[in-house]
Parts: C-alpha cells; sequence; structure tokens
C-alpha cells in the first residue's frame, strides 16, 4: 500500500479524532468498517458453520479474521493476531443467563511485565450491539492509571500472575480502586459493521443482554483482532508465529512481541470440526506477510510506523 492509499484512509476514518479519542478516553467505535451486506454475509457463513454441530455440542465459539490498522499506524507493514470470534446466541432463545446488576468481570490483557503502552486491541461488529445487547464495557480513563495500578504493592504477588497468564482479572477492590481514582464503567454501543479500537491498558469486560431488551433475536457476532507494527517483531516473535501458521493454531491477542499460543482444543470436537486445510485466502502473499510467515521490505523507502519500540521489565 502506497503512501498516498494511507493517507486516503486516514481522510475517510478522520485518523485525527480517531486517535484523539483513544488518547482521551482509551478507546474509539469507528462506524462502517464493514457493509451491511459484508456483515450479513460473514454471519451466515458462522451460522452455517455452527449447524454442523450437536445440539450440545458447539465449542468455544472464535474463529480468525484479517482487518486493517493501517490507519492508525500510519504503514501497511503489520502483523496481526490470530485471533478470535465470539458467538453468542440471543439468552431469550434458550433460556439462558441475562446481565446481572453490579456484576463484572472487568480485566486487563495487559500484563504488568508490558511498559507504557503496547498496541491496540479491536472488534469488529458483525451484528449491531446496543446497551441493553451483548455490549462492550470500559472503565474510562483505565489507560492512565495502568503504570500506578501494576505498582501498587498488595498487588505485587497478583501482577506477577498476570505475567504469566497474559492478562489479569480484577478483584472488587481492585475495581474500587480505579473508581476511586476516577475510572467510572460506561458500555460502548457498537453500529453493525463498526469497529471498537481501545488502548490494550484499558480495563474493560462484556455484558450479558438486558431481560426485556427490544431486540430478543438478536446474537453476539463480534470478531476480536489485533495489529502493531512489524518492525517490532524479534526472531523468537516470528518463529511461534509461523508456527501458529503451519499447524493452524490461534494466538493470544499480541501480534507482534510477546506471542502466545492457543494450544488447548475440545478433543471431542475435533475429528468432526477441525480444519485441515488454510482456504486460499489465508494463502495469499498478503495474509503470509500479515501471519508473519513472509518478510517485509523495511528499506523500501515506504513507511514502517513509528520510530519507537514497546518497554518490558521484569518482575
Amino acid at each position: 500500500m502506497a503512501d498516498d492509499a494511507i493517507n486516503t484512509a486516514a481522510a475517510k476514518f478522520n485518523r485525527d479524532a480517531i486517535m484523539k479519542e483513544l488518547n482521551d478516553k482509551g478507546y474509539c467505535v469507528i462506524p462502517d468498517v464493514l457493509t451491511s451486506e459484508e456483515c450479513d454475509v460473514y454471519t451466515g457463513k458462522y451460522r452455517d458453520w455452527l449447524a454442523t454441530f450437536g445440539a450440545d455440542e458447539a465449542p468455544d465459539q472464535r474463529y480468525s479474521l484479517i482487518t486493517s490498522y493501517r490507519t492508525i499506524w500510519q504503514t501497511d507493514k503489520l502483523l496481526s493476531s490470530v485471533d478470535g470470534i465470539a458467538i453468542a446466541e440471543p439468552p431469550e432463545k434458550k433460556s439462558q443467563e441475562f446481565h446481572t446488576p453490579n456484576t463484572n468481570w472487568f480485566h486487563l490483557d495487559q500484563s504488568a511485565m508490558r511498559v507504557g503502552f503496547h498496541g491496540y486491541q479491536g472488534a469488529v461488529y458483525l451484528e449491531e450491539a446496543s446497551e441493553n445487547d451483548y455490549c462492550f464495557r470500559v472503565l474510562v480513563g483505565s489507560p492512565k492509571l495502568y503504570e500506578s495500578f501494576y505498582d501498587r504493592d498488595e498487588i505485587e504477588a497478583e501482577a506477577k500472575k498476570s505475567n504469566e497468564l497474559g492478562h489479569y482479572m480484577l478483584s472488587n477492590n481492585d475495581v474500587a480502586w480505579y473508581h476511586q481514582h476516577g475510572c467510572y464503567p460506561r458500555k460502548v454501543p457498537v453500529p453493525k459493521g463498526g469497529m471498537v479500537v481501545w488502548d490494550a491498558r484499558l480495563v474493560h469486560d462484556n455484558c450479558r443482554p438486558e431481560e426485556g431488551r427490544p431486540n430478543k433475536d438478536r446474537w453476539r457476532f463480534v470478531v476480536f483482532v489485533c495489529m502493531t507494527p512489524a518492525r517490532w517483531a524479534r526472531k523468537k516473535d516470528l518463529q511461534l508465529k509461523r508456527e501458529a501458521y503451519e499447524k493452524l493454531m490461534m494466538t493470544s491477542h499480541w501480534p507482534s512481541q510477546g506471542i502466545a499460543l492457543k494450544k488447548k482444543r475440545l478433543a471431542h470436537l475435533e475429528e468432526e470440526h477441525r480444519i485441515e486445510k488454510l482456504p486460499g485466502v489465508a494463502r495469499s502473499h498478503e495474509a503470509k506477510l500479515l501471519a508473519g510467515v513472509e518478510e517485509y521490505d523495511f528499506e523500501d523507502g515506504r513507511p514502517n510506523g513509528p520510530d519507537w519500540e514497546p518497554q518490558w521489565s521484569e518482575l
């Protein structure tokens, strides 16, 4: 992608406004990343795939998708996570659980070993999510308190656990600490075809639908994806990404540094539903570049992204 294409994308998505929201609030909703028709095509394929499972054997429903962070990073030389899709039926359909007030599963997907800003996570919505549907929720302003949160004496042991797991689940006391420092919860509705992007230091979770909501037949179809500059990747990171590609494995949210492979699978579903061969689109040159299988030319005079790299520390 040439420089003028990057500038065109920035104009379409109003990059300055996006970056201001990310810096001020820690998240931003970008509408019309996909058209409504494109969303319907994807959700139709996912529904067809789900129909191959028996009534009680639907898996932890995640799948991979590639999209673009070129506008944000100002480069097309990116690596992508091999992330998942969250699919959930309406709770009204099977008498499942609705949202319970005053509950949460707030968490951080950035461990204490990562110092400062490391990237933006993202989710593309193939179906609209209003505040009373399956809705993304955040603690507004929490990225600015990231270092202070992990520096507390009372959290040292738990912070070390976050390095092992790659994420940190907040306790009620942790949530109260953020509240005391001015962060407050906010549901973030996203239109169909829209994308929510957030600083990985943002405390967030997802709420179940509220009982009595207007759209009782609305599913959850959310595709998670993260992209960061390819120049950040180290040799060991690229080795893991190539292993994931060759073995058809998923990775964690992180695309360039600190790669983690998701090796856990549901053995009882492997034989009948496992994908044994990558589709043609995943074997394209562009896909292999995003997967870290093929290498970018960082000497071609085109933008390589930021001239800084993420910082790490040992606890």
